[in-house]
């Protein structure tokens, strides 16, 4: 069985089902479960840097954040972090795996401000077939057309009426779908 040298890296400093610090950049200090499903790069800092600093100079506390494709929720810790207790971050995850790890990160770090919504965000209410990729950090509404992974059902939700229903607007809306 051939591990490529990140693999190994993993395997030897960072163990299944534990949590760690974040060791640097805006997250620092934040924990985070290293999971079948996460990877080690967040936990060191160099995960997505540019996107990190995109984010940490355009979002201000108090603010309303959607996160759309929250998976694990890298983006919404950084988000409830950058809004602070007097924002606001909408995480939409619609595979339950990548939820029950959602939520759980969303536990550890105490952040009351963030609500976790089991839904796709679609062009329909309802319900669709996910297509899940070689993992469930890939997924997708559209079929793959290289057929990897397995098919589920998914609760669907047009964002507009998301809006209207719970009477909430957001300032910043990340798609990452």
């Amino acid at each position: 069985m051939k591990y490529r040298i990140t693999d190994i890296f993993k395997r030897l400093f960072f163990k299944k089902n534990k949590l760690y610090p974040v060791l640097r950049g805006p997250m620092r200090g934040m924990k985070i479960r290293v999971t079948a499903n996460s990877q080690y790069a967040p936990v060191v800092g160099n995960w997505e840097p540019h996107s990190q600093h995109i984010f940490s100079r355009i979002i201000k506390p108090g603010q309303i954040i959607f996160d759309l494709g929250a998976n694990i929720g890298i983006h919404t810790l950084l988000f409830a972090r950058l809004t602070g207790p007097s924002g606001k971050v909408i995480a939409f995850e619609p595979l339950t795996e990548n939820v029950r790890e959602l939520r759980d990160n969303v536990q550890v770090n105490f952040l009351n401000q963030v609500t976790v919504e089991e839904i796709a965000v679609s062009d329909s209410d309802g319900s669709s077939v996910f297509f899940i990729g070689q993992h469930n950090t890939q997924g997708s509404l559209v079929s793959d057309e290289n057929g990897v992974g397995k098919k589920v059902k998914v609760k669907t939700q047009q964002l507009d009426h998301y809006i209207l229903e719970s009477g909430i607007y957001p300032d910043l809306i990340k798609i990452d779908v």
